[in-house]
């Protein structure tokens, strides 16, 4: 394939670039990966996307199976790039284990500008592969924008899909429930008990050798044993 003509245009951070299947640019260093290597450096590799690549024609371009097969540069343009110009830039020792990756992805429109090309140093698959693979299913699945899901993961991947609103949210606290009332006592927390050692309730009978007794009915409540106040028959009255 011939070398498409390179239009770089601005937009935001983003450098724009139509390049399929070709790597563009040039690279010039020193540039510092930031946190701890995880991130590029935003002078050097600010992230870079084909402008032929808009959000009305995602389901014929990057939503489409074997898009980025189609717009990825050979394998030996990649190493090329990444052994001249990468590793010189970002003060990377020849033969450490990395990946050539595009900081906007293939899949989300990336270019293959060197504006978009970074040597990610570490063992492969590397833990952005996920967060590419989610931010294409979203905007594919209408969830988020194409530019904005470019500007989210060229500003920052490791943010990005908390950026954009995608990460599960903290379910709330479900409400403790309020206190149960607290069920009657068992029928051996109440006393005295009745000969069937079945517990007393207020208006049962006493016997003779309870009267004047204070127990605890089958209820809870505090019982006495009473007169009546008429008759004879002594009962077991709440109090």
């Amino acid at each position: 394939m011939s070398p498409a003509p390179s239009h770089h245009h601005r937009y935001g951070a983003l450098v724009w670039t139509h390049d399929p299947g070709v790597v563009t640019g040039t690279l010039a260093g020193p540039c510092n990966a930031r946190d701890n290597g995880e991130l590029p450096d935003r002078r050097c590799t600010p992230g870079g996307a084909d402008p032929r690549v808009t959000q009305s024609d995602i389901d014929s371009t990057i939503c489409v199976t074997g898009y980025t097969a189609r717009v990825r540069p050979s394998e030996s343009q990649t190493e090329a790039f990444k052994l001249a110009e990468a590793y010189p830039a970002y003060g990377i020792a020849s033969g450490a284990p990395s990946e050539l990756d595009h900081l906007v992805p293939l899949e989300l429109g990336g270019s293959n500008d060197a504006a978009n090309l970074w040597p990610e140093v570490g063992s492969l698959p590397n833990p952005k592969d996920e967060v590419e693979n989610a931010l294409h299913n979203a905007v594919c699945d209408g969830k988020v924008g194409l530019r904005a899901a470019q500007r989210a993961i060229a500003a920052n991947w490791l943010t990005a899909e908390r950026t954009l609103g995608l990460t599960a949210t903290a379910p709330s606290p479900t409400p403790a429930p309020s206190p149960s009332p607290s069920p009657p006592p068992a029928q051996g927390g109440c006393y005295p008990k009745a000969s069937s050692g079945n517990c007393y309730e207020p208006g049962e009978f006493c016997s003779s050798a309870e009267h004047g007794e204070t127990g605890v009915a089958g209820d809870g409540k505090t019982i006495k044993c009473e007169p009546p106040s008429s008759g004879s028959t002594w009962r077991w009255v709440a109090v």
